[in-house]
């Protein structure tokens, strides 16, 4: 009697103690954001190497490749589901979503009447905003979202846990504004980016491709940075040390997503193997 109890006691404290690796990832994702980037203002200068560090530290190493971490522990732990996943081994669907994506989330962009739709202001933006639109959709959808999907799942269904993972995930991301500089951190625009993120959410939730996501949301973040741009003369030229970092990021993005995707991939064979038995 007393080991069942223990058993019990065990089984509904493991998915607080696996909430709660999430949820750390998130705050020192937060923490390091505010420390490098919305402590000095660095939105608001031009700091190529303030600009590395910030993107390298906070959206690269802990936004990106920790999350990726935390995910494939997650799935080893069977709390998150495969399919619950925003990643998918088929390259003709990810190129397929991909575009589709892009055409989605430049009509958009265009809908809300920018402040200037330059292709090359606009692609330079794009360009710079990826890295941290990369780990925004990691960390609050892929880690954040799907973890509460997959506690509320086991209590509430399927729908209603779809929509607490993309609530969480959305109110989170507003939240996380407040480690940025001003404008962002400001409360009237942290309840604003909360709306658009909308989108974001469900492109992950109900298209479960998380390059989609990432493309989507990152057109949502450009408008801002555009409206809020002092000046778009420094980026009427190609940047080239924003492309480079970009390439950095997208593939610490392709490597995480391709090592989760094989843990996966080892589960299914290793479930078919149990079935045949």
């Amino acid at each position: 009697m007393v080991e069942e109890d223990i058993q019990q006691q065990d089984t509904s404290s493991k998915p607080l103690r696996l909430i709660a690796v999430a949820l750390a990832i998130y705050l020192a994702w937060v923490a390091v954001t505010y420390l490098l980037e919305g402590r000095i203002h660095l939105l608001q200068k031009v700091d190529p190497i303030g600009r590395i560090t910030y993107v390298v530290i906070a959206n690269i190493i802990i936004g990106t490749i920790l999350s990726a971490i935390a995910i494939r522990y997650l799935v080893r732990k069977d709390f998150i589901k495969s399919e619950e996943l925003g990643f998918n081994r088929s390259h003709f669907r990810t190129a397929a979503v991909i575009v589709a994506a892009t055409i989605g989330g430049l009509a958009l962009f265009l809908i809300q009447n920018p402040k200037t739709t330059e292709p090359m202001v606009v692609f330079n933006v794009f360009m710079q905003a990826l890295p941290v639109s990369i780990a925004e959709v990691m960390v609050c959808w892929a880690l954040i979202g799907s973890t509460f999907e997959s506690l509320a799942r086991r209590r509430f269904g399927k729908v209603a846990s779809i929509v607490i993972g993309a609530v969480t995930a959305s109110m989170l991301f507003g939240v996380y504004h407040y480690a940025h500089s001003p404008p962002f951190n400001e409360t009237t625009v942290v309840l604003f980016l909360m709306l658009p993120s909308i989108a974001t959410a469900v492109t992950y939730f109900l298209g479960r491709n998380i390059y989609a996501a990432i493309i989507v949301q990152n057109f949502m973040g450009i408008f801002g940075i555009i409206a809020n741009l002092p000046a778009l003369e420094p980026f009427r030229q190609p940047m080239i040390f924003i492309y480079i970092l970009t390439a950095v990021s997208v593939a610490a993005l392709a490597v995480s997503v391709s090592w989760i995707l094989r843990r996966v991939a080892r589960r299914i064979v290793r479930a078919k193997k149990e079935r045949v038995k």
